[in-house]
């Protein structure tokens, strides 16, 4: 029988593997189908939103990093610290995490295994100005064809 942690652990991974789909799925028809593809991510974020707050050991497994590692990346701030009903224990917000596991995975695949709170902060910043409105509908309007032109 698995333990509590396992089980969180396999819960966790599911919901965030699946959220990894959707994400996906939402960059490809974005282009041709926007106002489907905000739907999507709002249902990604419904799903993560639902994710109880994550311990330390979870999230450590979820980052294939060590214990001492994602405490270090709290400290800096990288990963959101939440407190629980007792406040005892360092539990992790469960939508950063995701964000940071997502780059992870991307550093993790090009090669890249140290040294990486710069690199994930970079891209976390970039994401954030990347999910402004303003600035969706400009690269939309700029794909479509709809631009005018500077005098």
């Amino acid at each position: 029988m698995a333990s509590a942690l396992e089980r969180e652990y396999e819960r966790i991974e599911d919901t965030f593997d699946r959220a990894e789909v959707l994400d996906r799925t939402a960059v490809e028809v974005s282009w041709q189908l926007p106002e489907q593809a905000r739907k999507i991510q709002s249902v990604m974020r419904g799903m993560l939103e639902d994710v109880p707050p994550v311990t330390v050991v979870t999230a450590s497994r979820l980052l294939n990093i060590n214990r001492k590692t994602v405490a270090e990346w709290a400290d800096r701030g990288l990963l959101i610290e939440v407190r629980t009903f007792d406040g005892r224990r360092r539990h992790f917000e469960p939508i950063r995490l995701h964000q940071v596991r997502h780059v992870v995975r991307q550093l993790h695949a090009a090669g890249q295994s140290r040294h990486l709170v710069d690199t994930i902060w970079y891209h976390l910043e970039d994401q954030t100005v990347l999910d402004r409105e303003d600035l969706r509908t400009s690269l939309q309007q700029m794909h479509d064809g709809d631009v005018v032109q500077a005098y």
